[in-house]
């Protein structure tokens, strides 16, 4: 008896933890049809990283929908292709943590129109979520002052937050959850952010003051989701 008590108490622990691949990543979902609006199954969609080259792929179900998950936040292009059918691209796609971009395509028949590039940003509301947050980028990190170069500074800027880092009125700055890549920066005890990163390692993180989803926990006030810097294709130096 006292060992499944025990085991349910682990397993409780165990579902109450973020999900890393889920809290540290980004994803696109559409809908891919014809020139006449009928969907297209079997369309491939695939999304490129413009930063470091990773490429990931998705195939339209029956209802001519796709989702790519699991997408390192960053810049992306979005191409469909199909035989039959003059592909499509989307240029410029720039994904933050956490966001769900929808973007949808049409195709026209290969031979009657050629292959057609748009370059433009995801849209700005997601209508699949209903969290409040925002997201602090990488340009902002690098284009603002910061004492010390502690990036929990920049949550300011996001409404919702007071000069304390408190997070939607609450009494403490503890009430709020820190995650790192995905991995809790809480303190143990009392509750926090237990390190404090530098800036320069951090390429950006969304600030979710109301509705978090289940995905999200341990916090009664609101959800501060970082994501490190990884390699890219460029080089980067500071002084």
């Amino acid at each position: 008896m006292r060992a499944s008590s025990v085991a349910i108490v682990i397993g409780f622990v165990l579902l109450a933890a973020p999900v890393a691949g889920q809290t540290t990543t980004a994803s696109v979902i559409g809908t891919v049809t014809d020139a006449q609006k009928g969907v297209l199954p079997g369309a491939t969609v695939t999304a490129l990283n413009v930063e470091n080259g990773a490429q990931a792929t998705g195939v339209t179900d029956a209802t001519g929908a796709y989702r790519i998950p699991a997408l390192r936040p960053g810049l992306y292009d979005v191409n469909v292709e199909m035989q039959g059918f003059a592909s499509r691209s989307r240029k410029g796609i720039q994904l933050f943590v956490g966001t769900e971009a929808k973007i949808d395509f049409e195709l026209g028949l290969a031979g009657v129109e050629e292959s057609v590039t748009v370059t433009g940003e995801a849209p700005l509301i997601e209508v699949t979520k209903s969290e409040v947050s925002s997201v602090i980028d990488r340009k902002q990190i690098d284009a603002l002052p910061l004492s010390g170069r502690s990036f929990t500074d920049l949550m300011r800027l996001t409404p919702g937050v007071d000069p304390s880092g408190r997070i939607g009125g609450m009494y403490e700055t503890a009430s709020n959850s820190y995650l790192v890549d995905g991995v809790s920066n809480d303190r143990a005890w009392t509750g926090g952010n237990r390190t404090s990163y530098s800036a320069e390692t951090i390429r950006e993180f969304r600030v979710i003051t109301e509705q978090f989803a289940a995905e999200y926990g341990q916090a009664s006030g609101g959800v501060v989701n970082v994501v490190s810097r990884s390699g890219t294709n460029n080089f980067e130096n500071r002084v």
